[in-house]
């Protein structure tokens, strides 16, 4: 039984959208940030918020718009889409001088994008102890805040929305997991 699990996610790519951390940390933080499908989302081609006039974003729900909002704004944001390599692709060609290789990026930058969206971060790795991670996973997912994650080397970026009883569990989702939830202490 999946226990604590956030709404309001939006899978990630969602349209044109090729970075996955970008595409993970816009699915993190509509949550985060209160976005709901009844949040307006704002047309910048017609200079107002959404009237659905039937352009080809007229589909899509409110909350998938805000994704691709949230997901363009932070790379704008942070200089990324100016690079022709993601940084998390684990390329040594970078066109951004003075970046880390691959998707190492140092806390300043994480601390610029949480911020920016106002909120905190936590690095957590698996030299906190796997008891360690679990719970202050649990801790944030309790909060209603879902967990970017970075499971092994590549670029894939997960987030996590809930946790069960029986371990990892799938959700509707193509990128979104779940973590188990850890042992009862001894």
């Amino acid at each position: 039984m999946m226990k604590n699990h956030i709404p309001n996610i939006i899978p990630f790519p969602s349209g044109a959208q090729s970075s996955p951390f970008f595409g993970a940390l816009a699915s993190a933080l509509l949550p985060a940030l209160g976005y709901t499908e009844e949040t307006p989302y704002f047309c910048g081609p017609k200079g107002s918020y959404c009237i659905h006039c039937n352009n080809d974003c007229g589909a899509k729900s409110n909350l998938r718009k805000n994704h691709n909002l949230v997901y363009h704004d932070f790379q704008t944001v942070t200089g990324i889409s100016l690079g022709w390599v993601w940084p998390e692709a684990d390329s040594a060609y970078q066109t951004l001088p003075g970046w880390h290789d691959g998707w190492r990026w140092p806390d300043e930058f994480f601390d610029f994008l949480f911020g920016f969206a106002g909120l905190t971060w936590k690095r957590l790795s698996v030299s906190a102890g796997k008891d360690d991670i679990f719970t202050a996973v649990r801790a944030s997912v309790e909060a209603g805040l879902p967990v970017l994650m970075k499971l092994g080397i590549g670029p894939d970026w997960h987030v996590v929305t809930g946790y069960d009883d029986k371990g990892k569990d799938g959700i509707p989702a193509e990128k979104t997991y779940l973590i188990p939830k850890p042992p009862p202490a001894e």
